[in-house]
């Protein structure tokens, strides 16, 4: 039984890169489980840093198949056992954070709201 088989119900991932760049986006009008949004798109900086809006009714239905740096809590190098972090963002965050990226974004939205 797979885990995206839910009764008479689609799951709905809603690619808002572009759109949220030049218009307010209403969740509650354009319901969507999962919204992909592009910051570069937006503010023209940073590059490569975005995020993915996650329903916390679908979160449980995210499978991870591979995992990597920061998202492990313990990991057996003798057999196939894998404990990922329990919370979802830190699940999927593979990698180091883009510190500068992330405190510049600070400031495109500061900027958004005076236009």
């Amino acid at each position: 039984n797979s885990v995206f088989n839910i009764s008479g119900r689609w799951l709905v991932l809603l690619d808002a890169a572009k759109y949220v760049a030049t218009s307010d986006l209403n969740l509650k009008q354009h319901a969507a489980d999962f919204v992909s949004v592009s910051f570069y798109k937006i503010f023209g900086y940073p590059t490569g840093l975005g995020c993915l809006l996650v329903k916390h009714s679908a979160a449980s239905l995210m499978r991870k198949t591979y995992f990597g740096g920061g998202t492990v809590v313990t990991v057996l190098s003798d057999t196939d056992f894998v404990k990922l972090k329990d919370d979802t963002s830190s699940r999927f965050e593979d990698g180091t954070t883009d510190f500068l990226g992330v405190a510049a974004l600070q400031y495109g939205m500061e900027r958004l709201h005076t236009i």
